[in-house]
């Protein structure tokens, strides 16, 4: 440093330091290269069409279970006929089995 001054030959040595070369430039990203990552556009779709997949696939199974349940439940009442049939149950204690949820039997 000449009379406070920075000179020429120590600009140059600083830049010489602290730029960056053609190399260092290539491991940088390419245009075309960020083309390829998804936007938010892209994620908002996405989910939206995962959000459906889940809803389609929800309802498909609470339409299943209420079908096994719809089976089940007619188990029941064929049994309860069965016991009162037997005189192991009485007529108000059958009503009051099949009066109950999940399909409760109004008699």
């Amino acid at each position: 440093m000449v009379n406070g001054e920075t000179t020429t030959d120590e600009i140059m040595e600083f830049m010489r330091d602290h730029m960056a070369t053609k190399e260092d430039l290539k491991d940088f990203v390419r245009k075309s290269d960020l083309e390829v990552l998804a936007t938010k556009q892209d994620l908002g779709a996405l989910e939206h069409r995962l959000r459906d997949a889940f809803d389609d696939k929800l309802a498909d199974f609470k339409g299943d279970l209420v079908v096994l349940m719809r089976k089940e439940d007619t188990k029941l009442c064929e049994l309860v006929e069965i016991l009162q049939n037997k005189d192991v149950i009485t007529k108000e204690e059958a009503g009051k089995i099949l009066g109950m949820q999940p399909f409760p039997q109004i008699s």
